[in-house]
């Protein structure tokens, strides 16, 4: 596992920047709403160092999780490269391909 987790890591947080830095793990029977910050994942898994904010029992079991940051180089470590992922640097900041596409659209 990298060392941030599996999780998309943005500047040195996990997880929604708008929002604190949270993220929300689902029961694996949910669908994910935002991949870049929900997670079917063990929180622990996602992000090596968060926070249990609170469960959501309105929600069917979502989990709440606050990222309390990592190492100023996590960003640069290829955490969220799979097989056959281009990864790309915009604005500075290393991410999916993918992900790329979404923010220009």
């Amino acid at each position: 596992m990298p060392p941030a987790g599996e999780g998309q890591v943005h500047g040195r947080f996990h997880g929604n920047a708008t929002k604190g830095n949270k993220f929300w793990v689902y029961p694996k029977d949910k669908a994910l709403v935002t991949p870049r910050w929900d997670t079917h994942l063990p929180a622990e898994v996602f992000c090596t160092n968060c926070r249990r904010v609170r469960a959501c029992l309105l929600s069917g079991g979502i989990v709440e999780y606050q990222c309390l940051g990592h190492d100023k180089d996590a960003q640069n470590h290829d955490w969220a490269q799979r097989p056959g992922q281009k990864m790309v640097t915009v604005g500075g900041v290393k991410m999916t391909a993918a992900e790329a596409h979404r923010r220009t659209r």
